[in-house]
């Protein structure tokens, strides 16, 4: 599952009072009113429950486009000369929350805004916002594509799965065009307006690589049988527990992978680690002096660990089919070392009780981090029942335990009892495990660019009358209200932007 990115908030800002432009008259005005709507939006968005934010990111993504179209319009008229800085002013200064940082670093937490100087500045916030909704898409997809309510066995052909695949790519393409632009300017001396996290050269190397780790392990969910086959057939162990995954269906689970095919969903796992490795390696720095937000931290390392072990898993998978059953169990327990642990199966209480309470605390964690259903008749609230399924998040650590733990089990049991053969030692597979294979490239990513009809609109001195700007005359003015207490407080969901978005 990509990472669960919160989207930042802004501060508001008059490109009117800093710019002027005789070729485009209200290309600076144009650009303030559009930043007001993405300005609200985002306010408005935080504050929607996560049922209706699943919803909505849609509309953020449009928005966010549609403001950095007319964002490098005018970065691209200063280089021109067809617009100009107004001599008797400073430069332009924005504020960005950021929201990968760590909570608290240099005295400075999480909650307080970031200021920054220069058009450039402005530019890496405005496309990290819209990578950051790419991200956040592709999980609402995901979520509807592995709801057990849509899940089928013909879910192969759904068309979701590939929706949410080119969202994470293009997010990663975004991130990869930021590190060719020209990086924003920190203040010399002011440790308090030094580069952000969210937008450092680093980080920004990072969220590149583990999108692209991301999509790589989605390729191998649309035809991993085996969370479906342990949800299928049940995990020892937990029926007894009235387990979700203990339930019985009408249909046989798919076949497993074998040869080839086998070892080609085993490369992209690798590969999938690899760039997992490459993302904590560049932010090394970053994760030592405690700059990271624990989450992303987190998430990276349990990118690694799963993607490794579920290669292990399909090596095993092939030897078992081919009758090496002794070498299956050896990649099994292999996967299981690089996942650090192992998920009890005795019959105690206590035990029972710990399998039973991670199991809950990882749903928890999903219903907090995990959007709901796209579908326009998903429920407006969501419950615990609605929640993913743990054993199928891609990228959970317990998700993948419980799948090595339930082949380990019926391996075990049919090794003890029938074959007798030799499980090998973990540290003699560890030179066997092939090379990663990429199956994405990070393609070049195509810079928005303005309508020539709204080029046109902004030559002749006129504006595109929105809905929203004509309800709010008063933004390009820079006088309305942008006090904390508006922002931070006040969560209900009566909160609507003006111009009928919500």
């Amino acid at each position: 599952m990509p990472f669960p990115f919160t989207l930042p908030t802004t501060s508001t800002v008059s490109f009117s009072q800093h710019y002027t432009s005789p070729t485009y008259p209200s290309l600076p005005l144009s650009c303030t009113t559009h930043r007001g709507i993405l300005r609200d939006s985002l306010k408005a968005h935080k504050r929607l429950s996560l049922s209706a934010q699943g919803a909505n990111i849609k509309h953020i993504i449009n928005i966010t486009t549609e403001y950095i179209s007319y964002l490098q319009f005018l970065q691209e008229a200063l280089k021109s000369g067809d617009a100009s800085p107004i001599p008797t002013t400073l430069e332009i200064e924005t504020e960005w929350r950021p929201t990968l940082s760590s909570s608290t670093r240099f005295g400075i937490t999480q909650s307080e805004r970031r200021k920054g100087k220069g058009l450039e500045y402005e530019v890496f916030w405005a496309y990290s916002t819209l990578a950051y909704a790419h991200t956040i898409q592709a999980r609402a997809l995901l979520m509807e594509f592995l709801s057990p309510t849509t899940s089928s066995p013909d879910s192969a052909a759904s068309p979701l799965l590939p929706q949410a695949t080119n969202h994470v790519l293009t997010s990663a393409q975004i991130f990869q065009y930021l590190l060719t632009l020209t990086p924003p300017i920190a203040t010399a001396g002011d440790q308090k307006n030094s580069i952000p996290v969210n937008i450092c050269e680093p980080m920004l190397s990072s969220l590149a690589s583990i999108s692209l780790g991301s999509a790589t392990l989605l390729a191998v969910l649309r035809t991993d049988p085996y969370p479906a086959y342990l949800a299928i057939t049940g995990i020892p162990g937990s029926k007894k527990n009235n387990d979700i995954y203990s339930k019985d269906y009408l249909y046989s689970p798919p076949p497993p992978p074998t040869g080839v095919k086998a070892m080609l969903y085993s490369r992209l796992c690798i590969a999938a680690s690899e760039h997992a490795v490459r993302a904590q390696g560049v932010i090394s720095d970053l994760i030592r002096a405690g700059a990271i937000n624990e989450e992303y931290v987190r998430y990276l390392e349990d990118l690694k660990r799963v993607a490794k072990a579920r290669g292990c898993r399909f090596l095993g998978v092939d030897a078992e089919v081919q009758g090496r059953l002794g070498e299956g169990l050896g990649w099994i327990k292999l996967g299981k070392e690089f996942l650090g642990g192992t998920i009890p199966t005795t019959s105690s209480n206590d035990d029972k009780e710990k399998k039973t309470l991670a199991s809950r605390m990882e749903k928890l964690r999903l219903s907090k981090l995990s959007p709901p259903s796209l579908s326009s008749h998903s429920s407006s609230t969501q419950t615990s029942d609605s929640v993913l399924p743990p054993n199928l998040d891609p990228c959970s650590v317990h998700s993948e335990l419980q799948t090595i733990e339930g082949l380990d089990a019926k391996w075990s049991k049919t090794n003890d009892k029938l074959v007798f053969e030799k499980v090998p030692a973990t540290n003699s597979l560890v030179s066997k495990i092939p090379g990663g294979r990429e199956i994405h490239v990070i393609k070049a990513y195509s810079p928005v660019k303005l309508g020539s009809e709204s080029i046109n609109t902004l030559r002749r001195g006129g504006m595109e009358k929105t809905g929203e700007y004509s309800q709010h005359q008063d933004w390009p003015n820079g006088d309305y209200s942008d006090s904390s207490d508006e922002e931070d407080g006040g969560k209900g969901s009566s909160y609507q932007v003006p111009g009928g978005y919500y």
